[in-house]
């Protein structure tokens, strides 16, 4: 995710209350441990997705 907002790979850590205090109530749903998948959706509805990978969306600029 990085490189595809054009950090070169770069992370660095911050303290939870300076992320906190720079994104507000964004911070808090950030930090939240959170896996996602199409696994279900493709298995009980038969879903196939279409669109771009979520990498591929971040590292568009025309948004």
């Amino acid at each position: 995710m990085s490189r595809s907002v054009g950090l070169a790979g770069r992370v660095e850590p911050e303290p939870v209350v300076q992320t906190l205090d720079r994104l507000g109530l964004l911070g808090e749903a950030l930090l939240l441990d959170q896996q996602a998948s199409g696994d279900r959706a493709r298995r009980v509805l038969g879903w196939s997705p279409t669109g771009p990978s979520v990498l591929d969306d971040i590292a568009r600029t025309d948004f």
